[in-house]
């Protein structure tokens, strides 16, 4: 990728129709915006708990909606880093594993304070995997994969995300440093912890996958051709939607010979594999369906048309994605945190948290801006890339 392509700060096509194109740090909006949206569908899931008992209908209905967000951001979050790796230059390098370290030790620390009042300090720490782990692993795995090809990409990370599945199903693992390593691993179904909502291995699966289709999309990244990068997307996204479905309805149609032929629990393993509802463990169908869905979300924001009802909503969303690790920590102190210090948190009134949800992704979306506008993102350092960028000097 051409090294321009990163650091001028043109937003139209030369290419193809108008779209949003990288904003004067060289960041693609369009993907920002759809990291942002998914950010804002973590928001909503946290407000859906509060309707499991009075209003049941609608917690199933946002629980099924919200689930985009872990697999849009995995696959994003890959889709960037590969485009910030495609300099090929040590520093883009260093600057990925510091941020990964980062991200590893503050997220970790900054999340989930809520816990701290129902178990001991060390559980805090050592018990609990939340999905910045993952990513963090993942970004530093990307800065060792920078020169592998994007066929191999999407085979590593679709072999990683499909095999953890029987794992996480099957193993039960008994010593205890086999059970810790097969919750943080696999999230194993024998082991499930309410401290873990990560899966590192299949998580890291889908990230390669993310960045095996920037790479993909590299020719049309470089020349800015970004509505060449969301067909290309979409095309992904649409088969990965399809098969989903088209699998589900074999099974309905198979389903009274299945029965007769298989045994309960081999029939329950076939379905949990097709349902993409089954998100911890993470099935292959949920990352399918749901990671298809969110590529239509990237691909939608890259086109930005028509332009007077998306690029408001982009420009809004992309605010919140490019300060996501920020918006992900003060999202927790919002929805979590806050209601559990307060004693609001068995509120089920929907008017109220309604208006909650809105307040809270208004400030929130003010904090982004100010971040933004400082250009904060800098800070999110552990010094690696200051003490390399001295020795260079």
């Amino acid at each position: 990728m051409a090294k321009g392509s990163r650091t001028s700060g043109a937003a139209a096509l030369e290419v193809g129709a108008p779209s949003v194109g990288a904003n004067a740090a060289g960041r693609m909006t369009g993907i920002d915006a759809a990291r942002g949206i998914a950010m804002v569908f973590v928001c909503v899931s946290h407000v859906r708990y509060h309707f499991h008992d009075s209003v049941p209908a609608l917690y199933s209905l946002l629980t099924n909606v919200t689930r985009l967000a872990t697999p849009t951001f995995l696959l994003l979050s890959g889709f960037v880093a590969a485009y910030v790796l495609s300099s090929g230059k040590r520093a883009a390098r260093i600057n990925l594993i510091d941020r990964g370290l980062f991200v590893l030790f503050a997220g970790h620390l900054l999340l989930n304070w809520v816990e701290l009042s129902r178990i001991s300090f060390q559980e805090w720490i050592f018990a609990r995997v939340t999905v910045t782990d993952a990513i963090a692993i993942s970004l530093m795995i990307a800065a060792l994969a920078t020169r592998l090809p994007a066929a191999l990409l999407a085979i590593v990370g679709a072999t990683l995300a499909i095999v953890s599945w029987p794992i996480a199903m099957l193993w039960e693992p008994v010593a205890p440093a086999a059970r810790y390593l097969g919750i943080t691993l696999f999230n194993v179904r024998s082991e499930a912890s309410p401290l873990a909502d990560s899966a590192v291995v299949p998580y890291v699966g889908l990230f390669l996958i993310g960045m095996s289709l920037s790479r993909w999309c590299s020719a049309q990244l470089a020349a800015r051709d970004y509505v060449a990068a969301a067909r290309k997307l979409t095309r992904v996204a649409l088969i990965a939607v399809s098969s989903v479905l088209a699998s589900i309805l074999m099974w309905y149609l198979l389903k009274p010979v299945l029965l007769e032929s298989m045994s309960p629990p081999t029939l329950d393993f076939a379905r949990l594999t097709l349902d993409p509802r089954s998100k911890l463990p993470p099935s292959p169908a949920y990352f399918a369906f749901y990671g298809g869905g969110g590529l239509l979300i990237a691909a939608i924001c890259l086109i930005a048309r028509p332009a007077f009802l998306v690029r408001p909503i982009v420009n809004w969303a992309a605010t919140l994605g490019r300060a996501s690790l920020m918006c992900f920590v003060v999202q927790d102190w919002l929805f979590v945190l806050t209601p559990a210090l307060l004693g609001f948190t068995k509120l089920q009134s929907i008017p109220f948290w309604t208006a909650y949800l809105i307040v809270s992704l208004l400030v929130l979306h003010a904090f982004a801006m100010r971040w933004d506008r400082v250009r904060a993102n800098r800070f999110l350092t552990i010094g690696l890339k200051q003490s390399y960028a001295a020795r260079q000097a």
